[in-house]
C-alpha cells in the first residue's frame, strides 16, 4: 500500500506539570525510547528527526495536533490543542508553533474553556474552524484569537473539522466513535457519508484525492477513504511504530504539511512520548484522470422533475489529456438501470478540474437510487480514483428534523401554564436546506400528564435574513398564518404534529421564523417540549401571562421541530423583495430619508432590466411618494436598491410598500413587502414599554439630581430642541412637580461614570414645573431656552429638582443600556454631590425644529494629545481633531495651538492651516515642543474660520503636568475610561473594564479599575488600553499594582504592548501574563528600555474564565534621564519639602499632596479648616527617605464630606514644618 513512501518519525515529548509555562521547541535526537522496528512488508524507513518538549498544564489527556496553515509572511504555523478532559476543564490551551523555526510563537486559552478541549481544527478561508462537543467555532487566526462565529451541528459529542478542498463551502466532520459527516461551513444538519466502522481521531486530505483518518479503535489505525463518498477504504496497521508504549488509549490527530502527510499522536500518560509520521507521497502519474465529486443529483430528487446530473472531474496527472469519456448511470431498486449517459471532455490540462454536465434525467418512481459516475481514460495509471458513487432519494415528501438534544425540556414554546403565550424561533437555511412547501409542523412532547387537546393555537411563518432574536416588542408584520386550531396532546413522549391549513412555500435562501401564539385557558399537567441550546446565538424568544404579552424575551433554548415538506425544484424566474431596510418603524418629521430594500433573485436564471417600485401612502390611501428603479440580478444574488429621498411633513401613520415587477415571475408571493411607519413630531429615545423607576426626576426626596447621555445616532438630525418629556408609568399623585431645572450640553462621551457632578459647560434650558399626569403617558415641558443640537456630538441632559418630597410620587419608564452606563442619579435631604451610574436610562422624547446645518461652522472636536502627563525634556506633539460641523467645504482654515505655563506665560505657539469637507474630521499634528521645566501647562487649540456661525465649539483646552512621569493614572477622575484611554469588549459579553469605588479595593485613593467575570462558558477578553506614550532615549519603567477579589477565584491578566496603533490586532507583543488569586495588591515592574525613542500603547487584558474580579491601580510609566540632567539629579542634595497640592482648587472630589523627606523621619500630614480645627490626618507615622504621595478626598475623619471653603494642609517632622493653602469647591 505504501509504495515509494518514506515515513519519518518525529517525536514530541511533553511532561505535565500543573502551572508550568509553555516552552519552545527543544531540538534533540535523544528521546529515551527506542521504537520497535516496523513490519518488514511495509518497506518503511524511519529516523527520529527532532523532538518538541512541552510543559503542559493539562494532567488528563495530553496534546492533540489540530491544523497547519501558512500566514502571515510565509510562516507555517502549527496549532495544537492542549486538551483537557471532562474532569479537567480549566486548562484547555491553544499552542501555536512556527514549524520553520521550531519555536512557540503564541498561546491562549480556548475561548470556551469548558468540557473537552478542541479535538480537531482546520484553516479555511482565512479562519480557523475548531470542533468540540457539538459545535464548530470560527476563530480569528490573529491575536486576540476571538471567536467570530459558532455553529451548532447535529452530531453528538466531539466534532472534528477538515477543509473540503473540492466543495469549497463545506467541512468534513467526524465524531467520537460515530460515522463521518459532511456539514456546511455555516453549520446545520450534518449528512452521514461514511459508516461507523472506526473510532476516528482526526481527518486529513492528501494531494492525490484521498481522505485519511486516524483511528483509536482498532488501536492506532490509518484509514484511507476514496473521496468524497467514502464508498471504499483500506487500512494499514502501524501499531508497532506509533504506539511503542503498548496498552494506553491514544488520542491525536493528523494534518497535511507541504508535500507530506503529517500524523501526530498523543498518549494519555503522565509522561507522554508522541511520535509524528511524515508520509511523503510519490509524484503523480502522467496519465491519471478521475471523478473528483458528484455535484448533482443531491440527497433529494423530486419525481417528474427534470434534473441534470453533474460531475467534477480532475486531471491528477502531469500531462494534458484529450477526448476523455465520462459516463453516468443511475440504478433504482432491484438493480434496474433508470438512466445512462456519456459525455466526452475535449481537453483537460494537468491539475485542472472541470464540471461535466450530463443529459437531463426525469425520475418517475419514488425510490432510493444509486448514482455512478466514471472516467474512462485509456491506460489510466490509477484506476482507483476513476469512479464514484452517491445516493439520491426520489421522493415527494420529506421530514426535516432540527434539534439534536434528546433530553431536557421546557414549557415556553407553546405555553399551557398561562392563558396567553407568544414564542418565536429562527431556523437557519443551512438547517433546512431544501426548496419546497412546508405542509406540517411538529413539536416533541417530553413530559406532561395532561392529554386534553391544546386549544387556541395559531402558527405563523415568514422568511427572514437575520439569524438571531432580540428581546423586545413583537408583531405580525410579514408573517403568514399557516395554522389555526388545536394540537393533539400525546399521552406519551413523542412528536405532536399538525397539518398546516395554509402550506408555506420555503425559498431555501432566507432563514425561517416560526411564531406560535396561544390564547386559551391554562391547565395543569401541561406539556414541556424538547429543546436544543443554540449558544452563543439567541435563536428563540418567548413570553406568557394572564394577558397577551407585548414584549418577549430572548433565550438560547430553541424547540426541536419537525417540518414536513413537499420538495420542489427551485423556480427559474423568481425575483422578490427580501427585506425593507429603511425607513424604520418610527420616523421623525423633517428628517430626509432614503427608502431602501434588499432585492433577491430566488430563481436559477439571470434577470435583466426589471422594475422595483416603492410607494408610501397614508391611512386614507393617499399616495405621498413613489419611486422606481430598474435593476439586473444574476441567479441567486441579491442587491440593495436605494430609492429617491423623501421628507415627511405631517404626523401620521404611513405604509411603505416595495414591489418587484418581473415578466413571467413564477412565485408572485414574494414580490411585495410592506412596512408600517409612524411619522412623529418627536424624537423618541427608549423602546421599553414596561418597567419603571423614580430616580430620573425623583419626588421621593427633597433634592435629586440625574444625568443621562443620548447618542447622536439616537437623535439623528440638526436643529433646535424645543421641548422635553418623560414618560410617567405610575403614581397616584397629580400635584405639579415643582423646582425642576433642566440643563443640556454637547459631549463626546458615550458613557457615564459614578462621581461628582457640576454644571460646567451646560446650558440651562428649563426652570419651572412639570404637569403631573393623572394617568400614564408623556409629561412634556416647553423649553424656556431652546437648545441648538449640532448632530455631531452626543447630548448630555442634567435634571435637578429641589422641592418638598411627595407621596404617590411618579415612576418613569426606562430602557436598559447594558453594557454601557449612560445614566446616573442621586437624591437625599440635601443636594447630592456625587451621582451613581446605572444602566437604567429614562425614555425621553424631544420636539425639534429641524434646520439645515449652517454652511460655515468649523470647530475643535477634541484634543487627543498630550495626556495628563508628559516627560520633561521629551518632545511633545499636540494633536487635535478638527471637525467641519457645517454644510460647506472650507479652505485654509487657521488652527492655532498655544501652550501656556503658570502665570499665563506663553511656552509654545504654532499655527496650522487646513481645508476640510463638510461633515469630515481631520486630526492635526502641531509642531513639536520640548518642555524643560517641571510645571503644569494648559494646552489651548482653537479654529479661526472667518464668519463662523457657531464660535462656541471653536476652542478646547486641556492641562498637562510636565514631570519625570510619562503616565500616572489612579482612576480618581470620574470619567472612565480616563481621557486618551480606550476600552474594548472583545469577547462580546456584558462585562468590561470600569471604574470601581467600593471601599476597600483600592491601592490608594477612592477608585481603581476593575473587570468582572462574564459567564461560566464565556472567557473574558476585555481590554483597557493606555494613551500613546513617548518613551525617551534612556528608556522607561512601567509599574502598576494588581490584585484579585479573593483567594477563591484565581484570575488571569495579560499585559500587551503595541508600537503601531491602539486597536486589538495591533498588540502583538506580550509583556507579561499573570495568574494570581491574592486579594492583596502586588506591584509589577516592567522595563520599557527596549522601546526607547518609540511611541507605544499598553494594554491590560482580562482573560479569566468564570472567576470574579481583576483590580488594577496606580499605573505609572516613569521616564529615565541621561547626561547632565541625570548627573545633576544624582549629585543634588535631597531636602525636605512640601509640594503644592494638585489640583488646587479641589473641584472634583480629590487632590494629590506630595512631599519629600531628606532622611527617614516621623512625619505628620494633616488638613485643617480656616478656624484651625483638625479635619483629617492623612499620615502620622515613621517614613523612609524620598518622595511620598497622599490623596485627600474632601472628607473628614468620619468620612463625611466637608463644606466648600479654604483649608490648610501642614507637614511636620522633627526638624521641619510647612503649611500651605487649599481651596475646596463643589
Amino acid at each position: 500500500m505504501f509504495r515509494n513512501v518514506i515515513i519519518c518519525i518525529i517525536a514530541l515529548c511533553f511532561s505535565f506539570a500543573a502551572g508550568n509555562a509553555v516552552t519552545d521547541f527543544v531540538e534533540t535526537s535523544d528521546t529515551g525510547i527506542i521504537p520497535e522496528m516496523p513490519p518488514t512488508d511495509l518497506n518503511i524507513e524511519y529516523e527520529i528527526e527532532w523532538t518538541i518538549r512541552i510543559n503542559s498544564t493539562t494532567t488528563a489527556l495530553g496534546l492533540t495536533p489540530v491544523c497547519i496553515g501558512t500566514y502571515p509572511a510565509g510562516e507555517t504555523l502549527l496549532w495544537v490543542s492542549d486538551a483537557g478532559s471532562s474532569t479537567v476543564t480549566t486548562d484547555n490551551r491553544i499552542l501555536i508553533y512556527n514549524l520553520n523555526t521550531r519555536t512557540l510563537v503564541d498561546s491562549f486559552m480556548q475561548p470556551d474553556n469548558s468540557g473537552w478541549g478542541y479535538r480537531d481544527m482546520c484553516f479555511y478561508d482565512g479562519y480557523v474552524y475548531a470542533g468540540y462537543e457539538g459545535y464548530l467555532h470560527k476563530i480569528n487566526p490573529l491575536p486576540p484569537y476571538n471567536v467570530v462565529g459558532s455553529y451548532a451541528v447535529s452530531t453528538p459529542a466531539i466534532v472534528r473539522a477538515l477543509t473540503d478542498n473540492n466543495l469549497e463551502d463545506s467541512l468534513w466532520t467526524s465524531n467520537f466513535a460515530v460515522p463521518i459527516y459532511k456539514i456546511s461551513t455555516q453549520g446545520g444538519t450534518a449528512r452521514q457519508v461514511a459508516p461507523a466502522v472506526f473510532n476516528l481521531y482526526g481527518l486529513a486530505y492528501d494531494p492525490q484525492g484521498y481522505m485519511w483518518g486516524y483511528a483509536q479503535n482498532p488501536m492506532s489505525t490509518l484509514i484511507k477513504y476514496t473521496y468524497p463518498n467514502f464508498g471504499s477504504y483500506d487500512s494499514c496497521q502501524i501499531t508497532e511504530i506509533i504506539n511503542p508504549l503498548g496498552d494506553s488509549a491514544i488520542a491525536g490527530g493528523c494534518e497535511m504539511w507541504r508535500d507530506s502527510f503529517l500524523l501526530i499522536l498523543g498518549q494519555a500518560k503522565p509522561l507522554d512520548i508522541v511520535y509524528c509520521l511524515r508520509v511523503y507521497f510519490p509524484p503523480p502519474s502522467q496519465r491519471d484522470v478521475g471523478v473528483n465529486a458528484i455535484i448533482s443529483p443531491g440527497d433529494i430528487t423530486i419525481p417528474n422533475t427534470p434534473i441534470a446530473p453533474i460531475a467534477k472531474v480532475k486531471n491528477f496527472g502531469t500531462l494534458v489529456q484529450t477526448n476523455i469519456p465520462v459516463s453516468c448511470s443511475i440504478v433504482g431498486a432491484g438493480g434496474v438501470v433508470r438512466y445512462t449517459n456519456t459525455q466526452t471532455i475535449p481537453t483537460l490540462a494537468a491539475g485542472d478540474t472541470i464540471r461535466v454536465n450530463f443529459a437531463s434525467w426525469t425520475p418517475t418512481i419514488e425510490e432510493m437510487c444509486t448514482v455512478k459516475m466514471r472516467t474512462n481514460l485509456t491506460n489510466d495509471s490509477n484506476p482507483g480514483n476513476d469512479g464514484m458513487t452517491s445516493t439520491t432519494n426520489v421522493t415527494s415528501t420529506i421530514t426535516i428534523e432540527i434539534g439534536t438534544a434528546t433530553t431536557g425540556s421546557y414549557l415556553y414554546t407553546m405555553n399551557c401554564n398561562a392563558a396567553n403565550s407568544v414564542s418565536d424561533q429562527i431556523y437557519l437555511q443551512s438547517e433546512i436546506g431544501q426548496y419546497g412547501t412546508i405542509t406540517s409542523y411538529a413539536l416533541y412532547k417530553n413530559s406532561g400528564a395532561n392529554v386534553d387537546p391544546i386549544t387556541g393555537v395559531r402558527i405563523y411563518m415568514r422568511h427572514v435574513p437575520n439569524e438571531v432574536t432580540e428581546t423586545g416588542p413583537w408583531n405580525y408584520e410579514d408573517y403568514t398564518l399557516v395554522y389555526s386550531g388545536d394540537f393533539t396532546n400525546n399521552a406519551t413522549v413523542g412528536w405532536m404534529s399538525v397539518t398546516l391549513t395554509t402550506p408555506f412555500l420555503y425559498n431555501n435562501v432566507d432563514n425561517l421564523q416560526v411564531m406560535i401564539v396561544r390564547q386559551a385557558a391554562a391547565f395543569t399537567g401541561y406539556p414541556a417540549y424538547r429543546y436544543t441550546t443554540t449558544t452563543p446565538n439567541y435563536r428563540s424568544r418567548y413570553a406568557y401571562g394572564a394577558t397577551l404579552p407585548v414584549s418577549i424575551t430572548r433565550t438560547y433554548l430553541r424547540a426541536n421541530v419537525q417540518l414536513g415538506m413537499t420538495p420542489a425544484a427551485p423556480p427559474v424566474n423568481d425575483v422578490g423583495v427580501r427585506q425593507i431596510i429603511s425607513p424604520p418603524n418610527l420616523q421623525f418629521i423633517g428628517i430626509p430619508i432614503q427608502p431602501s430594500a434588499l432585492i433577491q433573485n430566488y430563481g436559477s436564471a439571470n434577470q435583466t432590466n426589471f422594475a422595483v417600485h416603492c410607494t408610501i401612502s397614508n391611512s386614507s390611501k393617499a399616495v405621498l411618494y413613489t419611486s422606481t428603479r430598474t435593476i439586473s440580478l444574476t441567479a441567486g444574488s441579491d442587491t440593495t436598491v436605494n430609492f429617491g429621498s423623501y421628507t415627511a411633513t405631517t404626523a401620521e401613520s404611513v405604509m411603505v410598500s416595495v414591489r418587484t415587477v418581473l415578466v413571467g415571475d413564477e412565485v408572485p408571493g414574494n414580490d411585495r413587502k410592506v412596512r408600517n411607519t409612524e411619522i412623529s413630531p418627536y424624537i423618541t429615545i427608549g423602546t421599553a414599554t414596561t418597567g419603571s423607576y423614580f430616580y430620573t426626576m425623583n419626588c421621593n426626596a427633597a433634592n435629586s439630581v440625574s444625568e443621562g447621555i443620548f447618542l447622536q445616532e439616537e437623535i439623528g438630525c440638526y436643529g433646535e430642541i424645543t421641548s422635553f418629556a418623560l414618560y410617567k408609568n405610575s403614581g397616584t399623585n397629580v400635584d405639579p412637580i415643582n423646582g425642576v431645572v433642566i440643563y443640556m450640553k454637547h459631549t463626546p462621551d458615550a458613557t457615564i461614570e459614578t462621581g461628582a457632578w457640576d454644571t460646567t459647560g451646560y446650558t440651562r434650558v428649563f426652570q419651572g414645573q412639570f404637569t403631573n399626569n393623572a394617568t400614564e403617558g408623556w409629561m412634556d415641558v416647553t423649553l424656556t431656552t431652546p437648545f441648538l443640537y449640532n448632530n455631531a456630538d452626543n447630548l448630555r441632559v442634567l435634571i435637578v429638582r429641589q422641592d418638598a418630597a411627595i407621596t404617590g410620587y411618579p415612576y418613569y419608564r426606562y430602557t436598559t443600556t447594558t453594557p454601557n452606563y449612560r445614566s446616573r442619579y442621586a437624591y437625599g435631604a440635601a443636594v447630592p454631590t456625587s451621582l451613581t451610574r446605572t444602566y437604567l436610562r429614562a425614555n425621553v422624547r424631544m420636539a425639534m425644529t429641524v434646520q439645515t446645518p449652517p454652511a460655515n461652522d468649523v470647530g475643535i472636536a477634541a484634543i487627543t494629545s498630550p495626556g495628563a502627563h508628559h516627560m520633561i525634556n521629551t518632545p511633545m506633539t499636540v494633536t487635535a481633531v478638527l471637525q467641519n460641523y457645517g454644510s460647506a467645504f472650507q479652505t485654509n482654515v487657521p488652527v492655532i495651538c498655544s501652550i501656556v505655563g503658570p502665570g499665563g506665560e506663553l511656552r509654545h505657539f504654532n499655527t496650522q492651516t487646513q481645508s476640510i469637507n463638510a461633515g469630515d474630521t481631520i486630526t492635526i499634528a502641531f509642531a513639536a515642543w520640548t518642555p524643560t521645566l517641571t510645571e503644569e501647562v494648559t494646552v489651548i487649540v482653537r479654529s479661526m474660520l472667518v464668519n463662523d456661525t457657531n464660535p462656541a465649539n471653536d476652542r478646547r483646552t486641556t492641562t498637562c503636568e510636565i514631570a519625570f512621569t510619562i503616565l500616572s493614572e489612579g482612576f480618581e477622575g470620574t470619567t472612565f475610561p480616563p481621557p486618551g484611554w480606550v476600552v474594548y469588549n472583545n469577547d462580546g459579553g456584558t462585562m468590561l473594564w470600569e471604574r470601581y469605588t467600593t471601599a476597600g479595593y483600592q491601592h490608594t485613593g477612592v477608585a481603581c479599575a476593575n473587570c468582572r467575570w462574564e459567564t461560566s462558558t464565556l472567557q473574558n477578553d476585555d481590554w483597557l488600553v493606555t494613551p500613546q506614550l513617548a518613551i525617551p532615549a534612556a528608556g522607561a519603567t512601567f509599574k502598576f499594582w494588581y490584585r484579585a477579589y479573593s483567594t477563591t477565584w484565581p484570575e488571569q491578566l495579560v499585559v500587551r504592548l503595541s508600537i503601531t496603533g491602539n486597536t486589538v490586532n495591533d498588540f502583538t507583543i506580550v509583556l507579561d501574563s499573570l495568574s494570581f488569586n491574592s486579594p492583596t495588591y502586588v506591584e509589577n515592574i516592567i522595563s520599557l528600555n527596549a522601546y526607547a525613542n518609540q511611541s507605544i500603547y499598553l494594554a491590560f487584558v482580562n482573560r479569566g474564565l468564570y472567576q470574579f474580579r481583576v483590580f488594577i491601580d496606580d499605573v505609572r510609566v516613569d521616564g529615565h534621564q541621561v547626561g547632565m540632567a541625570e548627573e545633576m539629579i544624582s549629585t543634588m542634595p535631597m531636602v525636605t519639602i512640601l509640594n503644592a497640592a494638585k489640583p488646587n482648587p479641589l473641584s472634583r472630589g480629590v487632590t494629590n499632596i506630595s512631599f519629600v523627606l531628606a532622611s527617614p523621619a516621623n512625619a505628620a500630614l494633616k488638613i485643617y479648616d480656616a478656624s484651625g480645627r483638625l479635619i483629617k490626618t492623612l499620615v502620622n507615622a515613621p517614613l523612609e527617605q524620598g518622595m511620598h504621595n497622599y490623596i485627600w478626598n474632601g472628607k473628614d475623619e468620619n468620612n463625611r464630606k466637608v463644606a466648600e471653603g479654604v483649608y490648610f494642609y501642614t507637614l511636620k517632622t522633627d526638624d521641619y514644618s510647612q503649611t500651605k493653602k487649599l481651596v475646596l469647591t463643589r
